[in-house]
C-alpha cells in the first residue's frame, strides 16, 4: 500500500472523511483561487480553525499533526503511547492498555529511523489488530 493510501486510510479511522464535491478556495486579491476536485471534512466539520482540508494532514512524517489529529482517538479508544529513541538512532513507539493486573499491557509497537512514522506505524498496526 502506497504512503498516500496509508495515511488515507489512518485519517478515515480517526475522523477524515472525503466529499466528491468540486470546491473553490479563493486566493489573494486579483490572483484568482484554485478549483479543487473534492475536499475532506473532519467529523462532519468542513473546517478547523478556519482550516479547509483540500489535502490531509501529513500524518506520516509530523509529530504535530499526528498528536493534534491521530493521538486523540488513540486516547479515546482507551490507549496509552510511549515515543523514545531507540538504539542505532532509531525511534520506537509503543502503545499499551492500561490494565488492573499489570499496570499496563503493551499492544504493539513500531521502530523506525523517524519518530513520527514510529508513531504512524504502531497506532496503524493497533488499527489493524482492531479491524480483524
Amino acid at each position: 500500500m502506497t504512503e498516500q493510501k496509508r495515511v488515507e486510510r489512518l485519517a478515515r479511522l480517526v475522523g477524515f472523511e472525503w466529499v466528491n464535491e468540486e470546491h473553490f478556495v479563493h486566493g489573494p486579491l486579483m490572483h484568482g483561487g484554485k478549483t479543487y476536485p473534492g475536499y475532506w471534512t473532519y467529523k462532519g466539520q468542513r473546517s478547523v480553525d478556519g482550516h479547509f482540508f483540500s489535502k490531509l494532514p501529513d500524518l506520516f512524517h509530523s509529530l504535530d499533526a499526528l498528536f493534534k489529529w491521530a493521538v486523540p482517538e488513540l486516547r479515546r479508544r482507551g490507549y496509552d503511547y510511549v515515543l523514545f529513541g531507540w538504539q542505532n538512532d532509531r525511534h520506537k513507539a509503543e502503545i499499551a492498555k492500561p490494565s488492573f493486573e499489570w499496570g499496563t499491557e503493551l499492544v504493539t509497537s513500531a521502530v523506525t529511523d523517524e519518530p513520527a512514522q514510529a508513531l504512524f506505524e504502531a497506532i496503524e498496526k493497533l488499527l489493524d489488530m482492531e479491524e480483524r
